[in-house]
């Protein structure tokens, strides 16, 4: 799952090249894929410099026994 800290970024559908909508900061991508498991159906087209920052499903299920019991329940 991937967060942005800065820039801009279109979300564009993998087989049909349909814009989906564009995001920037505070945006997030990918986290359908991040906790259903499915494969992805977007690519990502950076439109500025963008700096992001992603999170693993290891480090997310870490963090969230940490936080709240009940985030780490989306991944059973």
């Amino acid at each position: 799952m991937y967060f942005i800290e800065s820039g801009r970024v279109t979300l564009v559908h993998k087989g049909t090249h349909t814009h989906i909508k564009e995001l920037d900061r505070n945006g997030v991508f990918g986290e359908i894929s991040f906790f259903s498991g499915c494969p992805r159906t977007t690519t990502i087209i950076a439109r500025d410099f963008t700096e992001v920052f992603s999170i693993s499903k290891e480090d997310y299920y870490h963090l969230a026994l940490k936080i709240s019991t009940p985030a780490v329940y989306l991944f059973d």
